[in-house]
This record gives C-alpha cells, structure tokens and sequence, in this order.
C-alpha cells in the first residue's frame, strides 16, 4: 500500500506539491515514529524547524530498513556521513541539475541513476566502491523503493532539506536560487524557503528577492512569508514590509489581491520563532482595535500569542466577532481558553455556542470532558448534536457511557455524532469506558456494554463482570443480555488462550 502510494505522488502533476505534501506523511513509519521520539513533549512541529530535519535525517541515515530485508551496510560508515553527503548531492541535483521531460519525475531515482550518481561522487570524494554506496543509501529508510529500479526519497520534506543544504553551500548559490524561484514547480515546494534559513547572508537574499518581479498569485511575497518559518533572525525593515503586505491582504485594501488572500495568510502562518511572535503581535493588536472582523486570522496562525485578544473578542457585543473568536481559539487549542469557551456555550447566538463547542472538542483536557458531557443532556438539540461531535474528536474513554445512551436520542443526527464518536474512539478508551458503563445505571446503557465489550478486549475480568450481571441484574432483559454476551465473549477467549 505504502508503495501504491508513493507512485501516486511521483506521477502527480507538476505543481500540484501541497497534495503531495498531503499524501506523504501518512506513508512513512519510520518518519512519524522518529517526530514522536525526538518530539514527544510537544504538540505541534514549531521552531527549530531544520534542526527536527536534521534529527530525523541522521536517525535515519544510521538504520537499516527493516522491510527491505538487509542485514547490514556494505560501507564503513558508522555516523551516516558518507550516506548522507551523498544524498545531500543526490537529492540537489535531482531539484536543480538534472534534465527531466516532466517535473514530477524530480521525485522519481532509478537504479540507474543512483549508480551513475554514487560513480561520480566516488571519483570526487574518493571512495573505493560506489556499487556498495548505491546499495548502503537504497538500504536505508531515506530511499523507497516505488516499483522495479525506481525509488523515490521516503518523504519529499526530507528530499527537500537535503537539497536545500546542498543548495546553500553552492557557490553561485544566489543564481540558482534565483533561476529556481521562476520554476513554477520548485516555488511552491518547501526546498527555497528552507534555503533561507541555511544561507550565510539571508538579508541579501531577501534584498534580492524584493527586487525580482512578482507573479499574479504573489509567489515573491509567499516565498519570502514561508521563509520565516525557518529563519532565526531577519533584518527589521525586511520584516517591517512583509508585514505591512500581510496588513493589506488581512484588511481586504486591494480588492483585486483578495482571491489570493487565503493563500498568503497561510504562507506567513506559517512562521516562527522571533518573527511569528512580531507578526501575531501586530495582527493581536488589529483585533483589538477596529479590525475586529479579522480574528480568524489568529486562528490560522496558531500561536498562543494571539489567545488573549481572542478571548477579548469571544465578549464581544457583535455575534459574529464572538463567532469568529470561539471558532479560532479551537484551531490555536490552547487550555487557557477552556473557562471563555465554557461561558460562550450559553450564548445566546446558536452559532457562538456551536463553535464554542467545536473548540472544545480540539483542547484535550478534563474539563473539556465533564462540560461536554453536561452539554450532552441539554434540552437543545443543536447544542447536543455538537457535544457529541466534540467528544469524539477528545476520545475520552470517560465519555463512552453518555455517548451510548446519546444512541437512544429522540434526534437522528445526535444519534449519528454519537455512533460517529464512538467509532472514533481507540480499542483501549472504548474497553475502559464500556467495562464502566457495565455498571451504568440506565438500563440501556448497561445491555449494550454487555453486547459489545467483548469485541474490544481479551481480558478475563470483564467475563467475570458478565457473568456477574447475568447473575445478579435487576431485570431478566438485562441478565438474558448478559447472558448471552457472556457466552460469546467465551467462545471468543477460547481463541486467544
């Protein structure tokens, strides 16, 4: 599956890089299980973008791939430095060099065109076999193998960083930059803004840029916007103008720019450190003064930085400044919103409460849980539909109970939040929070706990439980369940001894 994948996004159109992008995390084990290692504490990839980069690269430069069924690496090579400089010069020339009849095909390596590469780069850097070079990099996790001779890096972000270092230590590394930046296909991927933040002297690089044309869907500004994302430190007045832009676009000043709008939004997003706090403090403040309609802004930014303007604006008079702030506070899912959101559920505006909701269900937390779970038995059935939808996005086993019992609701579409939410939920939450609702006082709830707790787990204790409620219920319609449940949840376990 993982390789039918691959070959989708290589043959994918030239351009189309944000689908690809999409695509590609979802494919790589060995990627997602390094970001949870070397990033466990954190709730999102902020900052130190490159150095994350950096980290998964040498991780993975080191390791076998276990798929590929090969014991061990040919090479010396014991910090991945041979492996890794090679795909570095791999990976810039496949971008910047190579001649190709599409662009898609800048992603795609055949077997070939590894032991050309590794033969020249054996000549230059003098290692002994480039046979055995070719073989160690498409053994490792960085390569993936996409059909018969032809691979692919195992995720464009990856291809991507290696490029842009290569491309940082050319030394006409300004021209290719520059002729890149007029390639369609190369503008839009990450490998340019990468570049930015690995370049000597960045402020000559944006000095350049803000003297090359522009295109009609504004590739000059969002470069050097998506840029931020890996810069440390930028000159002031570079990054006084980019947000003197980012004003006009938020406020809507030139009528003919507003179909790009989303677009550069989501490029300066996407910046961090020293430039993200100066950027979501200067759109903090429009919010508080006469652009209050503009909240969502911070919502696409993400940052804690923004919270307290919002939940200024969640006490707005305007219903949709209260709107828009409770349906940003969700996106940005910081803990400190929880006591505002609560309060936004008794607006009196339906829409206020709904994204209040909503914003709930995205901030993980206890009293998310117990407040959601009260929601749930209110008398409006919109404010209930929502409760069941935020409790699934949470997965709180704590939930599972009302969720059943929210089965039995006298709306259609509450009972299907609620099937959703509980289809959401991990084999782990849904056998705690049944083995729970087995002794439930509804007399609902406790039959179907009964009929399907078994489904979810092997453990010998929860066929004791019903056993007891076959025992001991207070109804014969609830022990015959029980009962029943019983049985097949035995002949389940007699597979599992």
């Amino acid at each position: 599956m993982k390789h039918a994948r691959i070959l989708k996004i290589v043959v994918a159109s030239p351009g189309d890089v944000q689908a690809e992008r999409d695509m590609i995390p979802a494919i790589v084990d060995e990627l997602n299980k390094g970001i949870a290692y070397l990033y466990r504490q954190q709730r999102e990839i902020v900052g130190e973008r490159l150095e994350l980069y950096r980290q998964l690269m040498q991780q993975l430069v080191t390791q076998l791939d276990r798929e590929k069924n090969v014991e061990r690496f040919y090479l010396p090579d014991p910090d991945g430095s041979l492996k890794r400089d090679f795909l570095k010069q791999l990976a810039y020339e496949r971008l910047f060099v190579d001649e190709v009849d599409k662009e898609a095909e800048r992603l795609i390596l055949t077997g070939e065109v590894i032991a050309a590469k590794a033969r020249i780069y054996c000549q230059i850097h003098h290692v002994a076999n480039p046979h055995l070079l070719a073989a160690d990099v498409k053994a490792s996790p960085l390569l993936r193998e996409i059909g018969a001779d032809a691979y692919a890096f195992a995720h464009l972000t990856l291809q991507e960083y290696l490029a842009a270092m290569a491309l940082a230590e050319q030394p006409d590394c300004e021209k290719i930059f520059c002729c890149s930046f007029f390639n369609p296909t190369l503008a839009e991927m990450e490998v340019l803004p990468m570049a930015l933040g690995l370049v000597r002297k960045l402020d000559d690089f944006y000095a350049v840029l803000e003297g090359l044309p522009e295109s009609l869907n504004f590739v000059n500004l969002r470069l050097r916007a998506r840029g931020l994302a890996y810069v440390r430190h930028i000159n002031p007045a570079y990054l006084n103008k980019l947000k003197d832009r980012l004003f006009d676009f938020i406020t809507y000043s030139n009528t003919e720019e507003m179909p790009y709008r989303d677009a550069v939004i989501n490029s300066f997003a996407k910046a961090s450190g020293e430039p993200s706090k100066v950027i979501v403090d200067h759109v903090a403040t429009l919010v508080g003064s006469q652009y209050k309609s503009e909240i969502e802004v911070l919502g696409v930014f993400g940052s804690e930085s923004g919270v307290d303007a919002l939940l200024l604006a969640l006490k707005d008079e305007d219903k949709y400044v209260r709107q828009n702030a409770a349906e940003a506070l969700g996106k940005i899912g910081s803990e400190r919103s929880v006591e505002a959101l609560l309060l936004a559920l008794k607006d009196e505006d339906t829409f206020v409460y709904m994204n209040a909701a909503e914003a709930l269900g995205k901030i993980v937390g206890e009293r998310s849980v117990d407040a959601l779970l009260l929601v749930l038995k209110n008398e409006d059935r919109i404010m209930r539909f929502c409760a069941a939808e935020a409790l699934g996005k949470i997965g709180s086993e704590r939930s599972v109970d009302a969720l059943l019992l929210a089965l039995k609701d006298e709306d259609n579409y509450v009972r299907q939040n609620a099937a959703a939410a509980l289809g959401k939920m991990s084999d782990t939450d849904l056998t705690i929070g049944l083995s729970r609702a087995l002794s439930d006082n509804n007399s609902f709830v406790r039959p179907k706990a009964a009929q399907v707790v078994g489904y979810y787990t092997t453990d010998k204790q929860v066929l004791a439980t019903l056993h007891h409620i076959a025992a001991s219920d207070s109804t014969e319609e609830e022990r015959t369940a029980a009962r029943e449940a019983a049985e097949k949840y035995a002949n389940k376990l007699r597979y599992f001894a």
